[in-house]
Protein backbone atom coordinates (compact mmCIF):
# COMPACT_ATOMS: atom_id res chain seq x y z
CA UNK A 1 0.00 0.00 0.00
CA UNK A 2 1.25 3.54 -0.70
CA UNK A 3 2.40 5.57 2.30
CA UNK A 4 1.03 9.06 2.93
CA UNK A 5 4.02 11.19 3.89
CA UNK A 6 1.97 14.18 4.99
CA UNK A 7 -1.74 14.73 5.61
CA UNK A 8 -3.60 17.62 4.06
CA UNK A 9 -5.19 20.41 6.15
CA UNK A 10 -8.99 20.16 6.18
CA UNK A 11 -9.38 23.58 4.56
CA UNK A 12 -7.55 22.36 1.46
CA UNK A 13 -9.94 21.11 -1.20
CA UNK A 14 -9.35 17.93 -3.19
CA UNK A 15 -8.51 18.28 -6.87
CA UNK A 16 -10.44 15.52 -8.62
CA UNK A 17 -9.85 16.81 -12.15
CA UNK A 18 -8.63 14.04 -14.46
CA UNK A 19 -8.58 11.65 -11.49
CA UNK A 20 -8.93 8.60 -13.74
CA UNK A 21 -5.97 9.63 -15.88
CA UNK A 22 -3.39 10.47 -13.22
CA UNK A 23 -0.90 8.50 -11.14
CA UNK A 24 -1.44 4.75 -10.82
CA UNK A 25 -5.15 4.79 -11.58
CA UNK A 26 -4.72 4.20 -15.37
CA UNK A 27 -2.47 1.21 -14.59
CA UNK A 28 -5.09 -0.25 -12.23
CA UNK A 29 -7.79 0.19 -14.86
CA UNK A 30 -5.64 -1.55 -17.49
CA UNK A 31 -4.85 -4.46 -15.14
CA UNK A 32 -8.55 -4.99 -14.42
CA UNK A 33 -9.41 -4.85 -18.13
CA UNK A 34 -6.75 -7.46 -18.91
CA UNK A 35 -7.89 -9.74 -16.08
CA UNK A 36 -11.44 -9.64 -17.38
CA UNK A 37 -10.29 -10.30 -20.95
CA UNK A 38 -7.98 -13.20 -20.05
CA UNK A 39 -9.74 -14.88 -17.10
CA UNK A 40 -13.18 -13.31 -16.99
CA UNK A 41 -14.91 -16.30 -18.58
CA UNK A 42 -13.44 -18.75 -16.05
CA UNK A 43 -13.19 -16.74 -12.82
CA UNK A 44 -15.34 -14.02 -11.23
CA UNK A 45 -13.37 -10.76 -11.24
CA UNK A 46 -14.11 -8.56 -8.20
CA UNK A 47 -12.54 -5.09 -8.24
CA UNK A 48 -11.73 -3.60 -4.83
CA UNK A 49 -11.99 0.12 -4.09
CA UNK A 50 -11.12 1.89 -0.83
CA UNK A 51 -14.23 3.34 0.81
CA UNK A 52 -14.87 7.10 0.98
CA UNK A 53 -14.29 7.27 4.76
CA UNK A 54 -10.99 5.40 4.40
CA UNK A 55 -9.77 7.82 1.73
CA UNK A 56 -10.91 10.79 3.81
CA UNK A 57 -8.90 9.53 6.78
CA UNK A 58 -5.85 8.78 4.63
CA UNK A 59 -5.89 12.30 3.19
CA UNK A 60 -6.65 14.37 6.28
CA UNK A 61 -5.57 12.18 9.19
CA UNK A 62 -6.76 13.04 12.70
CA UNK A 63 -8.04 16.45 11.60
CA UNK A 64 -11.35 14.84 10.65
CA UNK A 65 -12.00 14.08 14.35
CA UNK A 66 -12.47 17.78 15.15
CA UNK A 67 -13.58 19.07 11.76
CA UNK A 68 -16.98 20.60 11.11
CA UNK A 69 -19.56 18.04 9.94
CA UNK A 70 -20.52 20.11 6.89
CA UNK A 71 -16.87 20.38 5.85
CA UNK A 72 -16.48 16.60 6.16
CA UNK A 73 -19.60 16.10 4.04
CA UNK A 74 -18.18 18.44 1.40
CA UNK A 75 -14.90 16.53 1.25
CA UNK A 76 -16.75 13.21 1.16
CA UNK A 77 -18.85 14.41 -1.75
CA UNK A 78 -15.71 15.16 -3.78
CA UNK A 79 -14.22 11.76 -2.92
CA UNK A 80 -17.49 10.04 -3.80
CA UNK A 81 -17.57 11.66 -7.23
CA UNK A 82 -14.07 10.33 -7.93
CA UNK A 83 -15.07 6.83 -6.78
CA UNK A 84 -18.16 6.94 -9.00
CA UNK A 85 -15.89 7.52 -11.99
CA UNK A 86 -13.74 4.55 -10.97
CA UNK A 87 -16.83 2.33 -10.54
CA UNK A 88 -17.98 3.33 -14.03
CA UNK A 89 -14.58 2.36 -15.43
CA UNK A 90 -14.77 -1.06 -13.78
CA UNK A 91 -18.38 -1.45 -14.93
CA UNK A 92 -17.35 -0.68 -18.52
CA UNK A 93 -14.57 -3.27 -18.13
CA UNK A 94 -17.33 -5.80 -17.31
CA UNK A 95 -16.10 -6.94 -13.90
CA UNK A 96 -18.42 -9.31 -12.02
CA UNK A 97 -18.52 -7.18 -8.90
CA UNK A 98 -17.04 -4.33 -6.89
CA UNK A 99 -16.06 -4.49 -3.23
CA UNK A 100 -15.98 -1.18 -1.34
CA UNK A 101 -13.36 -1.75 1.36
CA UNK A 102 -13.94 0.52 4.37
CA UNK A 103 -11.12 0.38 6.93
CA UNK A 104 -11.48 3.79 8.60
CA UNK A 105 -12.17 3.84 12.33
CA UNK A 106 -15.70 5.14 12.89
CA UNK A 107 -18.72 4.51 15.07
CA UNK A 108 -22.14 3.31 13.98
CA UNK A 109 -23.50 6.81 14.70
CA UNK A 110 -20.89 8.43 12.43
CA UNK A 111 -21.66 5.96 9.69
CA UNK A 112 -25.38 6.64 9.99
CA UNK A 113 -24.79 10.41 9.84
CA UNK A 114 -22.57 10.23 6.77
CA UNK A 115 -23.93 7.10 5.05
CA UNK A 116 -25.28 9.12 2.11
CA UNK A 117 -21.77 8.91 0.66
CA UNK A 118 -22.40 5.25 -0.16
CA UNK A 119 -25.71 5.62 -2.00
CA UNK A 120 -24.48 7.13 -5.31
CA UNK A 121 -21.60 4.62 -5.41
CA UNK A 122 -23.88 1.60 -5.11
CA UNK A 123 -26.41 3.18 -7.48
CA UNK A 124 -23.70 3.09 -10.17
CA UNK A 125 -22.84 -0.52 -9.30
CA UNK A 126 -26.51 -1.48 -9.60
CA UNK A 127 -26.77 0.39 -12.92
CA UNK A 128 -24.13 -1.95 -14.36
CA UNK A 129 -25.99 -4.93 -12.87
CA UNK A 130 -22.92 -6.26 -11.08
CA UNK A 131 -22.46 -7.54 -7.53
CA UNK A 132 -21.76 -4.87 -4.89
CA UNK A 133 -20.11 -5.72 -1.55
CA UNK A 134 -19.47 -3.34 1.34
CA UNK A 135 -16.80 -4.34 3.87
CA UNK A 136 -17.07 -2.53 7.21
CA UNK A 137 -14.52 -2.26 10.03
CA UNK A 138 -14.81 -4.07 13.37
CA UNK A 139 -16.10 -0.99 15.20
CA UNK A 140 -19.41 -1.06 13.31
CA UNK A 141 -22.01 -3.11 15.19
CA UNK A 142 -25.05 -2.45 13.02
CA UNK A 143 -25.63 -1.68 9.36
CA UNK A 144 -29.37 -1.01 9.39
CA UNK A 145 -28.92 2.50 7.95
CA UNK A 146 -27.22 1.17 4.80
CA UNK A 147 -28.49 -2.40 4.75
CA UNK A 148 -30.39 -2.01 1.47
CA UNK A 149 -27.60 -0.37 -0.55
CA UNK A 150 -25.20 -3.20 -1.34
CA UNK A 151 -25.87 -6.78 -2.38
CA UNK A 152 -23.82 -8.03 0.56
CA UNK A 153 -22.18 -6.66 3.69
CA UNK A 154 -18.99 -8.15 5.11
CA UNK A 155 -18.04 -7.44 8.70
CA UNK A 156 -17.40 -8.82 12.19
CA UNK A 157 -19.74 -11.31 13.81
CA UNK A 158 -21.45 -8.63 15.91
CA UNK A 159 -22.48 -6.85 12.74
CA UNK A 160 -24.00 -10.03 11.33
CA UNK A 161 -25.97 -10.72 14.49
CA UNK A 162 -27.28 -7.17 14.98
CA UNK A 163 -28.17 -6.25 11.39
CA UNK A 164 -31.54 -7.93 10.92
CA UNK A 165 -32.54 -6.32 7.62
CA UNK A 166 -29.37 -7.10 5.66
CA UNK A 167 -30.21 -10.10 3.48
CA UNK A 168 -26.75 -11.26 2.41
CA UNK A 169 -24.09 -11.03 5.10
CA UNK A 170 -20.49 -12.15 5.34
CA UNK A 171 -18.59 -12.93 8.51
CA UNK A 172 -15.03 -11.61 8.66
CA UNK A 173 -13.42 -14.27 10.81
CA UNK A 174 -10.18 -13.58 12.70
CA UNK A 175 -7.13 -14.82 10.82
CA UNK A 176 -6.33 -17.26 13.63
CA UNK A 177 -9.42 -19.32 12.74
CA UNK A 178 -7.37 -21.21 10.14
CA UNK A 179 -4.67 -22.11 12.66
CA UNK A 180 -6.65 -22.86 15.82
CA UNK A 181 -9.45 -25.22 16.83
CA UNK A 182 -12.88 -23.85 15.94
CA UNK A 183 -15.29 -22.88 18.70
CA UNK A 184 -18.81 -23.40 17.38
CA UNK A 185 -20.64 -22.42 20.58
CA UNK A 186 -20.37 -18.67 19.93
CA UNK A 187 -21.55 -19.14 16.34
CA UNK A 188 -24.60 -21.32 16.99
CA UNK A 189 -26.93 -18.43 17.97
CA UNK A 190 -25.87 -16.45 14.92
CA UNK A 191 -26.62 -19.39 12.63
CA UNK A 192 -30.05 -19.90 14.22
CA UNK A 193 -31.01 -16.24 13.70
CA UNK A 194 -29.73 -16.08 10.14
CA UNK A 195 -30.44 -19.59 8.88
CA UNK A 196 -32.85 -18.39 6.20
CA UNK A 197 -30.50 -15.68 4.97
CA UNK A 198 -27.50 -15.97 2.68
CA UNK A 199 -24.19 -16.09 4.53
CA UNK A 200 -20.58 -16.27 3.41
CA UNK A 201 -17.23 -16.38 5.18
CA UNK A 202 -14.08 -14.34 4.77
CA UNK A 203 -11.17 -13.13 6.91
CA UNK A 204 -10.28 -9.69 8.25
CA UNK A 205 -7.08 -9.55 6.21
CA UNK A 206 -5.48 -11.48 3.34
CA UNK A 207 -4.52 -15.07 4.10
CA UNK A 208 -0.90 -16.05 4.61
CA UNK A 209 0.39 -17.57 1.37
CA UNK A 210 2.06 -20.36 3.36
CA UNK A 211 -1.25 -21.71 4.66
CA UNK A 212 -2.10 -25.25 3.60
CA UNK A 213 -4.89 -25.22 1.04
CA UNK A 214 -6.00 -28.65 2.27
CA UNK A 215 -6.36 -27.32 5.82
CA UNK A 216 -8.23 -24.29 4.48
CA UNK A 217 -10.66 -26.48 2.55
CA UNK A 218 -11.24 -28.69 5.59
CA UNK A 219 -11.99 -25.70 7.85
CA UNK A 220 -14.40 -24.21 5.33
CA UNK A 221 -16.18 -27.56 5.03
CA UNK A 222 -16.59 -27.64 8.81
CA UNK A 223 -17.94 -24.09 8.90
CA UNK A 224 -20.44 -24.75 6.15
CA UNK A 225 -21.72 -28.04 7.55
CA UNK A 226 -25.11 -27.26 9.11
CA UNK A 227 -24.86 -29.97 11.78
CA UNK A 228 -21.74 -28.30 13.17
CA UNK A 229 -23.84 -25.29 14.19
CA UNK A 230 -26.20 -27.24 16.44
Amino acid sequence: MPVVAEHLPMEREIDEADFLERGRVPIIKEVVERLVAVQGKELPIIATISGPFTILQQLYGKEIESADTELIKSRLETITQALIGLCKSFGDAKVDGILINEEAEMTSDQMKELSRAYKPIFNVIKFYNIFGILRLPDEIESAESIGDLSDAILGPMGLVVNSKTVRTKGIALPDSVWEEALEFDELSAMWKDNKKRRLFFSTRSPLNLEISLNDLQEKIAMLCAEEKWA
